[in-house]
């Protein structure tokens, strides 16, 4: 090591690699916006071809000046190959699309230039195709993959950013390189195109940070923080409320051996979809035998606890705490650091935890000392993420609930199927309204012989209670998330509004959501109504959303008897309610909730700040 800190900064590069370059404008050309054809429409002239062709003398000439027809078409620019070309145009509301234009396409498949001619006064040609705005095709000229955009759209511009992180190794330091790709797109075509450096991280011999910004004046300069680049928020139109934040790693690895980052295990944190560079680095620095999980194996799962973390904490430091409590820090051995025996640490390899699943095994194993890790993971497959970690937490809360022995009792249940992660959820349903009964419970009632009727005469007796008491909350919660509405036309969601009708909602589709009163209040399962538009109050899916994250979280979305077949099986959700969901869940609840934050604090956390406020 050879130079400080400043004058390191004169080595760091102004442009990136024309390998990276290439890979960004090509591999990462759809997050910067894709290509489109941008549209307007233009007068265009009819005319009778024959007769255009002959000699004209000036009386043909003024003749046919004067009876020559005009009709609207199109005027579309490729913003990949910049290549202008006329085509038909298609007004609001015809042909059910919004607006659009009428292109001409070969046998091939392949689409040309052109107004189409009209066969008579109300029909289009046979070898045309009418392309609404957002739809795709391929350029006439290029034969690049276009999205039809109306030039209108973009009167006031649209810029899409991709921040990019590349990594070298400078003077022996390890350097993470952190570059903005920037794409403008404009009435006319695309504006601005470059990608230029934003800021650098350089790993010291002692594993301290020092972050560098440059300028496009002064170029590269020591900043005062070591922030992770990757978490600070940068505009992109295409984000929720047009903050985006994350940067896309460039896969090019280059070799680390003598250099500071040789003995990080950053290159394995990559390998298994880590993200966060710096923040990994930050950990690293703490906790130096993080290497050792991420060299066998369990990269993906430190990936999910950082991921979350940073969710968390987006506008934290480098150097605060990413809590992991779930492992042994001050062992060194990687079995022993998650609490398994050499056997099972080698199966893990292909398990494919998540951090909460690794959590969930730690307490349990702590409390219980029931299984092995290789028995966990058994469970996890049968039960499911989500089912495990609630039963785990119950475990917790003093429940007498073996896993091994949930798991026997609900393939009994299930009748030999193999997806019991449903009945799983009911019978923690079950579980919670019998507790709300008081008393102690017989064995009979912990583990009825029959638990979907059990649990369905339990919900029919806690919802009438339940009318009366959630009533109030319901309704304050209605009003609040009544922005959240919304419909695509086929389909349709809002807020459960009533006891009445959640119960309703529970009731027709025949699952447990007519007793999630309590649950709805208090924000952890808020229930959406999905129907289909045209039969708005008729039960068809419903969706369970959690409120009380720092973003919100989708715990489940199911219709009729959970998709649970007469036979046997379980029948899927339709891909188009999925799609409708997702779509809903992005452009609606994500922008509104960004606006809204006070929804995702839980009540406790409210009381506590406002007794602060109220002190001060």
């Amino acid at each position: 090591m050879t130079h400080g800190a400043k004058e390191l900064a004169a080595l760091l590069p102004k442009e990136p690699p024309q390998e990276m370059q290439h890979w960004v404008w090509t591999d990462c050309r759809d997050a910067l916006g894709g290509d489109l054809c941008i549209f307007r429409r233009e007068s265009v002239t009819a005319y009778d071809e024959a007769g255009i062709l002959q000699t004209m003398c000036p009386e043909d000439w003024e003749n046919y000046e004067a009876t020559k027809k005009s009709r609207w078409g199109a005027r579309c620019t490729c913003t990949a190959c910049h290549e202008d070309f006329i085509t038909g145009y298609i007004s609001k509301g015809k042909y059910g699309v919004a607006s659009g234009i009428e292109i001409m396409q070969g046998e091939d498949g392949a689409f040309y230039e052109g107004v189409p001619a009209m066969e008579d006064e109300h029909c289009w040609r046979a070898d045309t195709i009418q392309l609404g705005e957002t739809d795709h095709f391929d350029c006439p000229f290029c034969g690049q993959d276009l999205c039809l955009t109306r030039s209108s759209d973009l009167r006031h511009g649209k810029t899409y950013q991709l921040l990019v992180n590349s990594i070298a190794v400078i003077d022996g330091y390890l350097v993470l390189l952190y570059w903005m790709a920037r794409r403008c797109f404009w009435d006319w075509g695309v504006g601005e195109q470059s990608i230029r450096p934003r800021e650098a991280i350089v790993l010291g011999g002692n594993g301290k940070q020092v972050r560098y910004i440059c300028d496009a004046v002064t170029g590269w300069r020591v900043a005062t923080k070591a922030v992770d680049p990757a978490r600070k928020k940068y505009h992109s139109v295409e984000a929720a409320s047009h903050n985006k934040v994350n940067a896309l790693i460039w896969p090019v690895m280059p070799d680390l051996c003598g250099s500071t980052g040789e003995k990080t295990g950053i290159g394995d944190y990559i390998d298994a979809g880590g993200m966060w560079l710096a923040t990994y680095l930050a950990l690293w620095r703490r906790h130096r035998n993080v290497e050792n999980l991420v060299r066998h194996g369990w990269g993906y799962t430190l990936g999910t606890a950082m991921d979350e973390a940073v969710i968390n904490q987006l506008t934290g430091q480098i150097g605060r705490e990413i809590e992991m409590r779930w492992i042994s820090w001050e062992e060194t051995k990687p079995h022993r650091m998650l609490g398994m025996s050499k056997e099972d640490f080698k199966a893990s390899k292909t398990w494919g935890w998540p951090w909460q699943i690794a959590a969930a095994w730690r307490q349990y194993s702590y409390y219980t000392g029931e299984c092995t890790a290789a028995q966990f993971d058994a469970y996890r497959r049968r039960l499911k993420d989500d089912g495990l970690q609630q039963i785990v937490g119950m475990v917790l809360d003093g429940w007498e609930l073996p896993l091994g022995k949930v798991v026997r009792y609900l393939q009994r249940q299930a009748g030999g199927h193999a997806d019991i992660a449903v009945l799983a959820r009911q019978f923690i349903d079950y579980r919670e309204m019998l507790d709300g009964v008081g008393g102690t419970p017989t064995e009979e009632e912990l583990w009825p012989r029959h638990l979907v009727s059990a649990h369905d005469r339990l919900a029919a007796i806690a919802s009438d209670g339940d009318k009366a008491m959630y009533k109030k909350g319901m309704a304050e919660i209605a009003e609040k998330l009544a922005p959240l509405a919304w419909s695509d036309g086929k389909y349709c969601v809002r807020v459960a509004a009533t006891p009445t009708e959640l119960t309703n909602e529970g009731r027709v589709l025949e699952h447990c959501v007519g007793t999630y009163h309590k649950k709805h209040c208090a924000k952890t399962d808020v229930i959406f109504f999905v129907r289909r538009a045209r039969k708005p109050n008729t039960p068809y899916f419903t969706l369970d959303i959690n409120m009380t994250l720092k973003i919100p979280k989708e715990v489940q979305l199911h219709g009729y008897k959970n998709e649970w077949c007469k036979q046997g099986g379980r029948r899927h959700i339709p891909a188009k309610v999925r799609a409708f969901c997702d779509r809903w869940e992005n452009e609606v609840l994500l922008p509104w909730f960004a606006a809204h934050r006070d929804m995702a604090q839980p009540e406790e956390k409210k009381r506590r700040k406002a007794g602060k406020e109220h002190i001060a």
